[in-house]
């Protein structure tokens, strides 16, 4: 028996006659229309994000293109001088509202002037406001998502130290709602 030598029988197969096609002539459906506009695709909404409060920004756990929840963590600064603050504020509260508990018993027995016990209230109203502040100011190291979206662009990096209103990341609506914003000619 002779071998076949399977190169020789490719080529032999490629130059042999032709074998016959099926040809198709394709056209446009009748009555198709098709318009074509020029223009840029936008999110409907589109924000930067930032701190309220400045620090050092010691978690960025977002990445660019990832999808985030209404509420997610975008970022958070460093909370140690927020959680003194607090802490400060609510001892200043406390020792206010007994200094005040105690100028009231005083002011029973009419030992002091209401005008005392009234400037230690303002003290103890001023003192509560403080530590609302600090709250507040520690629920602001950490940055949410406003809106169900897109994280399009993360614009600082980790270990940064933040101003206030210092954009650290930029955020698009992810919903079917895309505008289209005619090019300008």
């Amino acid at each position: 028996e002779q071998a076949v030598d399977p190169v020789a029988q490719a080529e032999a197969e490629l130059h042999a006659a032709p074998r016959p096609a099926k040809i198709f002539t394709v056209t446009d459906q009748i009555g198709l229309l098709e318009r074509r506009f020029a223009g840029r695709v936008a999110a409907v909404q589109t924000v930067d994000l930032s701190f309220q409060v400045p620090g050092k920004l010691v978690k960025l756990p977002v990445l660019e293109s990832q999808q985030v929840k209404e509420g997610d963590l975008i970022a958070s600064l460093d909370t140690t001088d927020y959680d003194r603050a607090l802490r400060e504020a609510t001892i200043n509260a406390e020792q206010a509202k007994r200094e005040l508990d105690r100028l009231e018993t005083l002011r029973e027995r009419s030992v002091i002037s209401q005008s005392t016990y009234d400037e230690q209230k303002n003290t103890y109203d001023l003192a509560l406001e403080e530590q609302k502040e600090a709250r507040q100011n520690l629920e602001y190291t950490s940055l949410k998502a406003p809106f169900d979206g897109i994280v399009s662009n993360r614009l600082i990096d980790n270990f940064t130290t933040v101003s206030v209103g210092t954009p650290v990341a930029s955020a698009a609506t992810s919903s079917s709602r895309i505008a289209a914003k005619p090019r300008p000619k």
